[in-house]
């Protein structure tokens, strides 16, 4: 479900628009608009017996016709995931375990952000947007774009795919990304799991990876050429994947190149310099808290482990790093985080389209939130000194990652001023100082004592139920009451 937002925020809105439950699909359209012709045959190929679902919350009145349908074709067990523990975009292991499954369908858009699972195989099923003039018009500009802008690099949105196959061509001119579906080439659709270009890293017998993989898309360039000069081209409409691409990618290549699925050029409406300077005030309360949480929005990913001991390290890095905690809390809501009132700043390690951190809808997202709600991201800019921009997806920030930055700590032997407070601050101080003071002496200097996130606990007026172990005499066992409430044995008849 949507949290709430301002009315204001355009991005929040157009959210809101988009999961509204559409009307439902004749049936005679079914078998075509969700593919169903190629589930069976994943189904019936790969032998498997107990199948998920998993459908975005605006395609669920459609979910019970599919299901009926492959279970007719497939004389199997279907099952329909309906409300995901995280995001629709992101495949539900975790639930499909508990059927327990041995296969899932995933339906619309997706982040790939955890399509590589080695125990249970994943089919996409992408949206369809027609293309008019089955994209004559597309590709004529495409290629005139290709001629004019010179080094590029080709990346469509998924809702583009169904209508390329007559565009295979163009990776004679230019580089075109790839998906990283994870799927058997077999089963694999148009631009999934392929050769991006004739010099593609994948046409190697000893490599199966693309030299450059990000946001579930894979591509590769000549070893002499540089991003700096290559210019990307995006085909899609302007949603959250194109609002990470922005915020991650423009400080890498040329330019970003945007045409719309009709072949009409647009520019982003997404507000660039505004996300950099929330950013910065996300960063800064990153470096002055004192305790911190790792929320867990992605628990399903491969790399997430990854990612919680690289925030550690990060986190570490300070002579007074904060208290560190790692929260599993299903889908984040401020209700959740509001039981954690000595955290200063909220980690979410999400995928990239995660509302609470995606760069459009992050503003409207999390104004209902108690503390800031941040990424690695704002992480890594915090404390890498080394770092001057970074990758909204926090796979590109791991070592081996796209974006990935050797680590580089600050300069900390001065105090500085707050520019969230207007105080000095301190982080030199070492954490260890267990005087409870609020000045403590550190080498003939008065500096501000590091207070721990134990020390505002046991300041608080009520502490919990006393136990008053040890101070209470055993009784004797007795008998309970038996029966129902409405009449235990026990009781007179009435």
């Amino acid at each position: 479900m949507t949290s709430a937002f301002s009315s204001n925020d355009q991005s929040a809105i157009e959210r809101m628009v988009d999961e509204t439950p559409k009307e439902v699909t004749p049936m005679d359209q079914v078998m075509g608009v969700y593919d169903l012709h190629r589930c069976v045959r994943w189904i019936v190929e790969l032998g498997l017996r107990r199948i998920c679902l998993q459908f975005p919350n605006h395609l669920l009145p459609d979910s019970v016709q599919v299901c009926q349908i492959l279970k007719r074709e497939t004389k199997q067990e279907i099952y329909i995931l309906g409300d995901t523990n995280y995001g629709s975009c992101c495949i539900d292991f975790i639930a499909a375990e508990h059927v327990p499954s041995d296969g899932i369908i995933h339906f619309d858009d997706s982040c790939l952000s955890n399509a590589a699972n080695p125990k249970i195989p994943v089919l996409f099923v992408f949206p369809k947007t027609r293309l008019c003039d089955n994209g004559a018009k597309l590709k004529s500009n495409l290629e005139h774009a290709i001629d004019t802008l010179g080094k590029s690099v080709l990346i469509f949105n998924c809702h583009c795919l169904h209508e390329l196959d007559d565009m295979k061509d163009l990776k004679e001119k230019t580089v075109v990304s790839q998906l990283l579906t994870g799927e058997r080439e077999s089963f694999s659709q148009v631009l999934c799991e392929g050769t991006c270009s004739q010099d593609c890293n994948k046409n190697s017998s000893n490599k199966s990876r693309h030299k450059f993989e990000s946001f579930g898309r894979g591509f590769c360039l000549p070893d002499e050429t540089n991003l700096a000069d290559v210019t990307l081209i995006y085909v899609g409409t302007e949603d959250s994947f194109l609002q990470n691409l922005v915020a991650s990618w423009s400080h890498k290549f040329k330019s970003i190149y945007c045409l719309n699925p009709e072949g009409e050029r647009f520019d982003p409406l997404f507000n660039y310099s505004r996300f950099l300077r929330q950013q910065l005030r996300l960063s800064l309360e990153v470096k002055e808290a004192r305790s911190a949480a790792l929320v867990v929005a992605n628990p399903a990913d491969p790399s997430i482990q990854k990612a919680i001991r690289h925030a550690r390290e990060l986190l570490k890095s300070r002579p007074s790093p904060p208290k560190v905690y790692t929260l599993a809390v299903g889908k984040p809501n401020p209700a959740k985080l509001a039981n954690f009132m000595e955290i200063d700043v909220f980690i979410v390690l999400a995928c990239p389209n995660n509302p609470l951190i995606s760069p459009g809808s992050r503003h409207a997202e999390s104004k209902e939130f108690y503390k800031p709600i941040v990424s690695l991201t704002e992480v890594e800019l915090a404390l890498n000194k080394a770092r001057s921009n970074a990758s909204t997806d926090y796979k590109d920030l791991l070592e081996g990652g796209f974006d990935y930055v050797p680590f580089e700590g600050h300069d900390y032997s001065e105090a500085d001023t707050s520019l969230l407070t207007g105080k000095i601050i301190d982080l030199s101080i070492d954490s260890k100082i267990e005087i409870p003071n609020a000045l403590v002496s550190n080498e003939d200097n008065l500096r501000v004592a590091n207070l721990s996130v134990g020390s505002l606990l046991a300041s608080r007026t009520w502490q919990g139920l006393d136990p008053e172990l040890g101070q209470t005499s055993p009784s004797t066992l007795t008998e309970g009451r038996s029966g129902i409430a409405y009449a235990y044995q026990a009781e007179p008849n009435k």
